[in-house]
């Protein structure tokens, strides 16, 4: 359908930053919320079933549209404009989430800023601590959150078998959110619990397990994960202690996932590999030496600190190239909404925004982490799952069990392998 636009423009589905207008629909008029950029604009929206012209006229200060009653264009406007009233009222939306600044920026600031009427209560926590605050809330009866964030992942997964969580769909007002080719391998595949319901990922990004001094070693050198293993490697491979480092463990995991105990053992054991206790002594080592080509257990963000500082060989560290390991994550910006939550229609308006364009590029360009939005071009080309590379597995879905069959194991392992060394 085509939306013609006076002086002013309207976008209904994808865009979701409203501003008041009069709206009649059946011989009634009522106030509800549509975005309106400073210039005139002719957008294409979709609807559910026929296509509809919706006239937006802009004379002097008053904005009106005039949408026919049977419309799902008014279905849609009047349940967002009725929905942000409530929150209005309700005031706030409570999230337990990320302590990267970089990302409550977005998902506090940026949101408090178009609805300034709502407060978002923003509990930064790390991953560890955030589990078992959510299960300790959980069993007093005094759980205060209408939004986890990627965080409690693994608690999500049991409540929702149990009907602790609401079906995201039911959170989404705007109909074009949830189109399957708006998102990286369609809107139901973008789910992580094994009911494709309640764990929503809008977010992705690929792992990468190592990092490599391209300059020592170019990177179409090693591609196979069993290469790591070969002689020529001995004594160039570092890592951060994989024991106590969350990322090393994760990485290394999959290792053990490709090569198994014998080869995890061959890694630790004849393969002289460096161990530094964080990372970003690792990345000063592979920065300020030529000890190591391969390195373990880093964000990319890390090693950009090291650049903007102007050392040249942090610029020649780039992600292996891996043709067996592709992996790609979504836990990151993933949304699980508690059923019962203190504030359920701020949490509506919180949940159509985030997954709108305009959160999604800045989520893009500024969290650190790609979008999943197929529309959304990526602010981080190196942690971009690239399809022209094969077939990527997402590790982070409930049916993978990566804590159970990965994580644990691995870090088990690798601290049998390094006592029975005396390290």
């Amino acid at each position: 359908m085509r939306l013609r636009v006076k002086r002013m423009g309207l976008v209904i589905g994808l865009f979701a930053l409203f501003a008041t207008v009069a709206v009649a629909c059946a011989g009634e008029t009522k106030v509800i919320e549509v975005q309106v950029p400073g210039e005139t604009k002719v957008v294409e929206v979709q609807l559910p079933g026929e296509t509809k012209v919706v006239e937006v006229q802009v004379p002097g200060e008053t904005k009106v549209i005039e949408v026919a009653a049977d419309t799902a264009v008014r279905d849609h406007v009047i349940e967002y404009e009725e929905t942000l009233a409530l929150a209005r009222k309700e005031g706030a939306v409570s999230i337990i989430a990320h302590s990267s600044a970089l990302r409550r920026a977005i998902l506090k600031d940026e949101f408090e800023k178009r609805f300034p009427a709502i407060t978002v209560e923003y509990l930064a926590i790390d991953n560890g601590e955030a589990t078992a605050r959510c299960e300790a809330e959980s069993a007093a009866g005094t759980f205060p959150w209408d939004v986890m964030m990627g965080r409690c992942i693994d608690y999500q997964f049991e409540i929702a078998d149990t009907g602790g969580l609401t079906p995201i769909k039911d959170l989404i007002i705007l109909p074009g959110l949830l189109e399957e080719k708006l998102w990286l391998g369609g809107f139901d595949d973008s789910f992580l619990d094994t009911q494709d319901k309640f764990v929503f990922s809008f977010g992705s990004f690929a792992l990468s397990i190592t990092w490599q001094r391209t300059d020592l070693l170019p990177i179409e050198s090693i591609t196979k994960v069993e290469q790591l293993l070969d002689p020529a490697y001995k004594g160039k491979i570092a890592m951060a202690d994989p024991r106590t480092d969350f990322l090393a463990n994760y990485v290394i995991s999959f290792i053990y996932h490709k090569l198994g105990e014998e080869g995890l053992r061959t890694l630790f054991e004849d393969q002289d590999v460096t161990i530094f206790g964080t990372n970003e002594q690792l990345i000063d080592a592979m920065v300020r030496t030529d000890d190591y080509w391969l390195g373990f257990g880093f964000p990319d963000h890390r090693l950009q600190h090291f650049q903007k500082l102007g050392l040249i060989k942090a610029f020649d560290i780039e992600p292996t190239q891996w043709e067996d390991a592709l992996f790609m994550g979504r836990t990151n910006g993933t949304i699980g909404v508690p059923t019962d939550n203190p504030h359920p229609n701020a949490t509506k308006i919180w949940v159509n925004w985030v997954l709108g364009r305009e959160a999604q590029m800045l989520w893009s360009f500024e969290s650190g982490e790609p979008s999943a939005r197929t529309d959304i071009p990526s602010g981080e080309p190196l942690r971009t799952p690239d399809p022209a590379r094969g077939e990527w597995v997402n590790f982070q879905t409930e049916e993978f069990e990566v804590s159970k069959r990965l994580l644990n194991p691995t870090r088990d392992l690798i601290a049998k392998i390094l006592d029975e060394q005396g390290k």
